[in-house]
């Protein structure tokens, strides 16, 4: 089976038949490492975890996939999604967000991630500073904070943004740290704000 991640119209699946270099782990938010022979059995052992902690149990299959490709792009690759995903309920912020990495860490595997230039991108970050559709990731996942700290780094070349005072964006689930550095097509979503850079 094909385990894939939803992203707003595209998905990043992990091929099975790979093993990954960190073994099977997950980094749940509250910084313990959770480890399986295979992922049907980390899902299972995430899901225990949190429902014995007491967490928000949300959807560990999706944040599982999320991390890992974000952690190893060359695993994972670009391809149709389902029509839902795969308990059938939305993703949260953060799995949007984190999804959305995975997928630009999938176009930069490929050499499809280029950036615009420095005066660019410090004309969108003024735009996305006053921004009303600015939301923060739920920062009680510090693994989804550590996992989107790594994936901005590797979408730079290891260079840090001079724009981490921005949040990702709550319209199209992107990350603007990275966006406003990027070479990207425009957006067709009607509910961005009329002065919005990213607009078609």
């Amino acid at each position: 089976m094909i385990v894939q991640l939803l992203f707003d119209g595209m998905a990043q699946e992990f091929n099975p038949n790979l093993y990954p270099p960190f073994g099977y782990e997950f980094h749940e938010r509250d910084g313990s490492i959770i480890r399986a022979s295979g992922w049907k059995q980390l899902e299972r052992k995430v899901r225990e975890y949190r429902e014995r902690n007491r967490f928000e149990v949300g959807d560990p299959w999706q944040e599982i996939m999320a991390q890992v490709c974000a952690r190893v792009p060359g695993h994972c690759r670009n391809s149709e999604p389902p029509k839902k995903t795969r308990t059938g309920t939305g993703l949260t912020f953060n799995q949007r967000v984190l999804a959305w990495a995975a997928w630009a860490l999938g176009r930069k595997r490929v050499n499809d991630w280029s950036e615009v230039s420095s005066e660019e991108a410090n004309r969108r970050a003024a735009i996305c500073a006053t921004c009303p559709k600015q939301k923060s990731l739920n920062l009680a996942c510090t693994a989804c904070v550590a996992t989107l700290t790594r994936a901005r780094r590797i979408l730079r070349n290891e260079r840090e943004s001079e724009h981490q005072n921005l949040f990702p964006c709550a319209v199209l689930g992107e990350d603007c740290v990275s966006t406003v550095h990027a070479n990207l097509s425009p957006s067709s979503n009607p509910d961005l704000p009329a002065h919005c850079w990213r607009r078609g």
